[in-house]
């Protein structure tokens, strides 16, 4: 506050702003009283601001030099449309005629102003989107005041698009967006991410990362063989075989009658791990010396994560013929 002036014959103006060194305002705009203290009735208020108004800019009296006395007005600061703060000045000026001679004498009283800028505003209702493995698309809010823009890797294929990349708004007003993002279906058994970055228009505010995520493909294990039933007779004979086709790594384990010993040998061997694929099998028989015959039973199972489960409703039947079994084959000589 600055008071300037000249005095009167014998009695000085005596003009005084009482309040706060600065008179300041909210973003969004409202009225404050503003007192001061005057001698004279005689006195101007401006402004040199357009956004700033005074409701009494004048006392439209000219009663020349008395007690000083308080005199309130009202200020009004609009709107500021800005993220930056502004200020202004407004100053009070008071008169008084000198008693000879007919000149006027002033003082005035300067006030600063300061009214804040609107503060920016940038939020995003999500900081992760997860999507199954099938793909679609997915809705996320942007709540802003301020232009911002939408990037991810230009090397990414399954980011399918994301509609609007960018926001068209005035600034500063407030608007929420729905942003749409889609992605392709996950062919893959394994889950992948990527990251999108929302960046706003404003130095003061720091990007916002989204982290887009994708469930892989479910893994359904299979497994089929092309017999269910092997028969050998009792003599010991060329081997059999069958097809393993599986797309996962797999094992077998033959399951003998009690009592018997191991008779059937195999390549792979039984217990050995194979990988996915389509594996032929070789299924040989040692003779069998008894007068009965004999069964085993194979099984197979899955091998996933390095943990073994039984594929269910999958089994072949080993059968061989006793020596004495009509059919079987007798030695030469």
């Amino acid at each position: 506050m600055v008071g300037t002036g000249c005095y009167t014959d014998y009695i000085p103006i005596d003009l005084k702003y009482e309040g706060d060194e600065t008179l300041q305002f909210s973003a969004s705009g409202e009225t404050k009283p503003l007192t001061f203290q005057s001698n004279t009735n005689e006195w101007e208020i401006s402004s040199d601001a357009s956004w700033l108004s005074i409701d009494n800019k004048s006392s439209g009296i000219n009663a020349g030099l008395r007690e000083k006395s308080p005199y309130t007005v009202n200020v009004t600061a609009s709107k500021n449309d800005s993220f930056d703060n502004r200020t202004a000045k407004i100053t009070i000026t008071g008169f008084h005629k000198k008693t000879t001679g007919g000149n006027y004498y002033k003082l005035d009283t300067i006030i600063n102003v300061t009214q804040a800028g609107t503060p920016p505003i940038f939020i995003c209702d999500k900081d992760t989107i997860l999507f199954e493995s099938i793909g679609g698309s997915q809705i996320f809010d942007i709540t802003s005041n301020t232009v911002w823009t939408i990037t991810w890797p230009a090397d990414n294929l399954w980011l399918r698009s994301i509609n609007p990349k960018s926001s068209n708004i005035k600034e500063p007003v407030t608007v929420t967006v729905p942003v749409t993002v889609e992605v392709d279906a996950n062919e893959s058994t394994t889950d992948r991410k990527e990251i999108i970055t929302v960046t706003p228009n404003n130095n003061n505010l720091p990007p916002k990362t989204i982290v887009v995520k994708q469930k892989g493909k479910e893994f359904v294990p299979t497994l089929t063989i092309n017999k269910d039933k092997i028969n050998f007779d009792a003599i010991a004979h060329d081997p059999e075989s069958f097809t393993i086709t599986s797309n996962t790594p797999w094992m077998f384990i033959i399951k003998y009658e009690e009592g018997d010993d191991e008779w059937l040998q195999t390549n792979p061997f039984k217990e050995e791990h194979i990988n996915k694929g389509e594996t032929p099998v070789s299924i040989s028989a040692i003779e069998n010396l008894n007068t009965t015959g004999r069964t085993a039973t194979i099984t197979f199972y899955y091998i996933i994560a390095g943990k073994s489960e039984p594929v269910p409703d999958l089994k072949i039947t080993v059968t061989q013929a006793g020596a004495g079994d009509e059919g079987a084959k007798i030695p030469p000589g």
